[in-house]
C-alpha cells in the first residue's frame, strides 16, 4: 500500500485480554509485535500493522488517543518502528483535545516508511527530530 489513513480502535493494555481472548493476545504478540510483550494498548499493535503493510517509500497517519506515546505501547509501537524498522516520524500532534463529548486527549501521527528530506513538524513547529514521546527531544529523560 502508498498510504493509509484512520482512526484507530481504543482497548486499553489491561483489558485487551479479557475483551479479546488469550488467542488473539498471543497473536499481537507473537506475530504483530515479533514476540515483544507488554502491557500495550490495541493502537500500538494497528500502528506495527499498518506499517508492515505499507511498500517502501509510504506514509500513513492515524489518529490515537495520548497513549500512542507513552509507556509500553510507545515501547511496543513507535519505539519498535523507529528503532527496529527504520521508520520516521514525519509529523506529530501529540496532544489534542477530541472536539466532541468524550473526554478523549488524542495524537495525530504521520510516519514514512524509508527515508525523508522534508521538514519535520510537531504541533505545526519545524523541528530536527520527533521521538517516541512525540517530543522533539531524542532522549526524553535528559
Amino acid at each position: 500500500f502508498d498510504a493509509f489513513v484512520g482512526n484507530v480502535p481504543f482497548l486499553g493494555g489491561q483489558r485487551l485480554t479479557g475483551a479479546m481472548g488469550t488467542a488473539f493476545r498471543k497473536y499481537l504478540v507473537t506475530y504483530v509485535a515479533r514476540g515483544q510483550r507488554g502491557c500495550a494498548d490495541l493502537a500500538a499493535y494497528f500502528f506495527l500493522q499498518v506499517y508492515r503493510l505499507l511498500g517502501d517509500g509510504a506514509v500513513f497517519g492515524l489518529l490515537a488517543t495520548n497513549t500512542i506515546a507513552e509507556g509500553d505501547t510507545r515501547q511496543v509501537g513507535l519505539e519498535t518502528m523507529l528503532d527496529e524498522d527504520k521508520a520516521i516520524i514525519i509529523s506529530a500532534y501529540p496532544s489534542e483535545v477530541w472536539p466532541g463529548k468524550a473526554a478523549v486527549v488524542t495524537s495525530r501521527v504521520h510516519i514514512k516508511k524509508g527515508g525523508w528530506n522534508g521538514r519535520l513538524n510537531l504541533n505545526n513547529q519545524s523541528v530536527p527530530y520527533i521521538s517516541a514521546f512525540l517530543s522533539a527531544r531524542e532522549d526524553w529523560y535528559s
